[in-house]
Parts: structure tokens; C-alpha cells; sequence
């Protein structure tokens, strides 16, 4: 999944989630705006992580493996 789209999906489920929420509390109104303000926090979040959690500086030829007696 690529850096945009995650963070079109991580702002989808945000925004649904505080209108929910915010709409459940105080209304339509309070709930648009919760939903946009944790919908653009999550966007950026996942934008910004999607480069370090991509693992493409991961080599598996540079881990030594693990052995565990039983």
C-alpha cells in the first residue's frame, strides 16, 4: 500500500470515527469537526510513518539465526 493511499484510508476511518463519536456527544455539527480534525491528524500520522514502516532496509542476509534448546 502506498504512502497516499494509506493515508486516504487512515483519514477515512478517522473522520468516521470522531463524527461518530462526536456527533453522539453533541451533535452534527461538533461531529463534523471531530471528524475532520482526527481525520487530518491520522492522514498525516500514517504519511509520515508509511516511509519507516515500509521495511525495504530490512536485509535478511545481515540477521544471524536464533536457536533455542529445549
Amino acid at each position: 500500500m502506498g504512502k497516499t493511499s494509506s493515508a486516504i484510508g487512515a483519514f477515512v476511518t478517522n473522520f468516521v470515527v470522531g463524527y461518530l463519536l462526536g456527533r453522539l456527544i453533541k451533535g452534527r455539527k461538533a461531529g463534523l469537526r471531530a471528524g475532520v480534525g482526527l481525520g487530518i491528524v491520522g492522514a498525516v500520522g500514517s504519511y509520515l510513518a508509511a516511509d519507516r514502516l515500509n521495511g525495504d532496509d530490512f536485509d535478511e542476509g545481515d540477521a544471524e539465526p536464533i536457536e533455542i534448546e529445549v
